[in-house]
């Protein structure tokens, strides 16, 4: 196996940091939201922990991530994890409870999209 050269190295690298900043400007803007990031796990933030990716998330700031976290030691899930990390049930949770208003059984109907 060739390998690589520090030039190709390195645009490999800004070929992953530019597609990890359209991941998080899609979050940011609401093109993209954490129920479709829970879902699809994006490799580009799989190395994320889930408190990175509800941060770049819309309308969870600073404050909300302190209620969330609260509320995940209390219901014994871990938001320290990575994506790629995460079990189900942990993704799940993060759905369920990172939308203020989630329709019920939230998770159910994401696994009847195609």
């Amino acid at each position: 196996m060739r390998k690589a050269s520090p030039a190709e190295l390195n645009e490999r690298s800004n070929q992953v940091t530019q597609a990890r900043a359209a991941v998080r400007r899609a979050l940011g803007a609401g093109r993209l939201s954490i129920t479709d990031v829970m879902r699809e796990q994006p490799p580009e933030l799989g190395d994320r922990t889930l408190f990175e990716i509800l941060l770049m998330a819309r309308h969870i700031g600073r404050r909300r991530l302190r209620a969330l976290n609260g509320q995940a030691v209390a219901d014994d899930m871990n938001l320290a994890k990575t994506l790629a990390d995460a079990d189900e049930a942990t993704r799940e949770w993060v759905v369920a409870h990172a939308l203020r208003s989630s329709p019920p059984n939230v998770w159910q109907q994401l696994h009847e999209v195609p």
